[in-house]
């Protein structure tokens, strides 16, 4: 029998019990376990062909049966890297039993704050402490512990300054593009860059430029870079007005020329701080707002010859060339004011309208919608006659219902007619017709006027016939009395009899 197999049938009788067995007349006594109090079977972890190694995946429940669970990187240890002794009970549970602390104990004992069975190196972001007094934001979050914690084993990690400088101070002495000592920039560098990147490239840093220097970067400023208005390195007094950054576009500028035109050099009456073109100049500021047509008006159309300053306001002073070719009417020949808003709009140039109102003739009635020729005959507006006779006459001659002409009415047609409407004239008769007991019963004038060439003749007889000696005995006895046919109205003044 070979030593091996002895020593295997020895190990066989070991599991078997432990105890005390006869081998050649002697007893064999039961090992003792160089593991403590350990009460498992020993094949759960060692083999039958040799002590050790033992079992590469002993049968044991590290969770369940030490309250211990391997996890991460502790599943791929060796028994031996945590359980030194052979007395695994004599393990401690905590990190620092096995780990080392690098840290000298600046953290305390619990490591697992920041470290993770998954591995010992863990990414910054997880260190929760940070948060306490330095949040780890942008690009600190990315970084090593080590490159700002330098030193290793001897690194400092409590106590240290959360001030940029404590470890910025090379990028503050080296920078070139702004040369922050020279352009006597602070120490406090977060007041320009952000924390996801060290290079400042605009205004997405947090360096208020309204609040610290009273210019808000607006429109096309908030994407210059900082050296496009302070180049050679000022900062502070760098002046603000337009013209110091935009000299060379207002002395260049042709469209219009803004030095032979004598304009202002404050840019922002005109621009805008989004685009330097097109420009838009408010011109309510002025004499004159710019209203209906003239607001979609070039400049040059009113400014032809560059001069903006002192330019005319009169209409005449654009649109004499208008005024003088006009031939209907014609401006020229009546005499007409060259006080264009007189007649025209700013909407549109046609379609004029003049306000009659204002003359010692206004349009009422039918003379609304009369065209201005009908009256202005030969284009004359100053100086037409006011009176109807002057525009009627011939109405005034023609008519036969009466004949005016022949009756010898007078030519003050408005006494019977009015502007409404030529036909359905009505006159204030003298003679109480419509009143009394004469009121509704005439129907033309020719009932009482039978004598159409002269209306001033008339006679009562004509519908209240009486013989003359019936006439003159009802009257007999009234002194200086003569009867005849006119004279009724006398004593009847009413129509009563």
């Amino acid at each position: 029998m070979s030593l091996k197999m002895f020593g295997g049938i020895l190990i066989a009788i070991a599991l078997l019990g432990g105890a005390a067995l006869s081998f050649s007349g002697q007893a064999i006594q039961r090992t003792r376990s160089p593991h403590g109090n350990l009460n498992i079977p020993c094949q759960n972890c060692h083999v039958a062909e040799s002590w050790r190694p033992a079992r590469r995946e002993p049968a044991f429940d590290h969770t369940r049966q030490t309250m211990f669970p391997l996890l991460g990187r502790h599943q791929k240890v060796n028994c031996v890297g945590c359980h030194v002794s052979p007395v695994f009970s004599a393990a401690a549970p905590t990190c620092s039993s096995c780990h080392a602390d690098i840290h000298r104990r600046q953290f305390g004992a619990s490591c697992e704050s920041c470290h993770t069975v998954e591995g010992w190196r863990i990414p910054i972001n997880a260190v929760r402490q940070h948060a306490n007094r330095f949040p780890l934001v942008g690009a600190h979050a990315s970084t090593d512990c080590e490159s700002c914690h330098r030193g290793a084993a001897s690194a400092t990690f409590v106590g240290l300054s959360t001030a940029c400088i404590s470890c910025h101070a090379a990028d503050y002495a080296a920078a070139k593009t702004i040369d922050h000592k020279t352009a006597g920039f602070g120490a406090n560098c977060e007041t320009c860059p952000s924390m996801s990147r060290w290079r400042y490239s605009g205004p997405d840093g947090q360096f208020d430029h309204a609040a610290r220097t009273g210019f808000p970067l607006m429109g096309a400023h908030s994407s210059a870079s900082c050296t496009d208005c302070h180049m050679g390195g000022r900062f502070a007094g760098t002046p603000q007005d337009c013209y110091s950054c935009h000299s060379a576009n207002f002395t260049s500028a042709i469209n219009p020329n803004h030095v032979s035109s004598a304009f202002p050099t404050n840019c922002a009456i005109c621009h805008g701080t989004t685009r330097w073109t097109p420009a838009a100049y408010d011109h309510s500021r002025t004499r004159f707002p710019l209203l209906g047509a003239h607001a979609s008006a070039t400049c040059v159309s009113c400014h032809a010859s560059g001069p903006y300053t002192g330019t005319p306001t009169a209409c005449a002073a654009c649109h004499l060339a208008q005024f003088t070719a006009t031939t209907s009417p014609n401006h020229v020949a009546a005499n007409f004011p060259q006080d264009c808003q007189l007649c025209h709009s700013t909407t549109q140039w046609p379609g004029a309208t003049f306000n009659h109102s204002g003359t010692r003739f206004p349009l009422t009635g039918a003379h609304t919608n009369v065209a201005c020729v009908n009256c202005h005959v030969g284009g004359t507006y100053a100086g037409t006659p006011t009176d109807c006779y002057s525009c009627h006459a011939t109405e005034f001659n023609t008519v036969t219902s009466p004949n005016h002409k022949a009756a010898g009415f007078p030519t003050t047609c408005a006494s019977c007619h009015t502007t409404t409407t030529w036909s359905g004239a009505t006159v204030t008769h003298k003679f109480p017709i419509y009143s009394g007991s004469h009121a509704g019963k005439w129907s033309t004038c020719n009932d009482c006027h039978t004598n159409s060439s002269n209306y001033a003749i008339f006679s009562c007889v004509n519908c209240h016939a009486h013989d003359k000696a019936t006439m003159d005995s009802k009257h007999s006895g009234r002194t200086g009395y003569v009867w005849d046919s006119l004279s009724c109205y006398g004593c009847h003044p009413n129509g009563q009899h």
